[in-house]
């Protein structure tokens, strides 16, 4: 999963979304990571609403986003990591300056 991460902070994907959602997806429906990007992916095969993805296919992301609409973004955990570290850098310069895409992806929430 860390290559979907470091992926979905490229400008270009290098995956195709369907494949990826029908295959990579039913796993991680299933794992205990709660954080997993999906939109990006569902975007890209056509599905922008709630109901275009109750209609769809893909089982496994429709896990995920059930997740994601309980999770809590307050991300607080990370908020001191943030201003000590992050605060006042670009978006180029916090991805390079990250630990993992996990850690890049998160300090870009802020």
């Amino acid at each position: 999963m860390d290559e979907v991460f470091s992926d979905c902070i490229q400008d270009d994907s290098k995956f195709n979304a369907g494949e990826l959602l029908e295959t990579a997806y039913p796993g991680d429906g299933r794992s205990n990571r709660t954080f997993t990007p999906v939109f990006r992916y569902l975007h890209s095969v056509g599905l922008t609403s709630k109901e275009e993805l109750e209609a769809s296919k893909y089982e496994g992301a429709k896990k995920v986003v059930r997740k994601l609409s309980n999770a809590n973004f307050a991300l607080a955990n990370y908020a001191g990591r943030f201003e000590k570290q992050f605060a006042g850098l670009t978006t180029n310069e916090i991805i390079a300056s990250a630990s993992s895409p996990v850690e890049a992806v998160l300090m870009l929430g802020h």
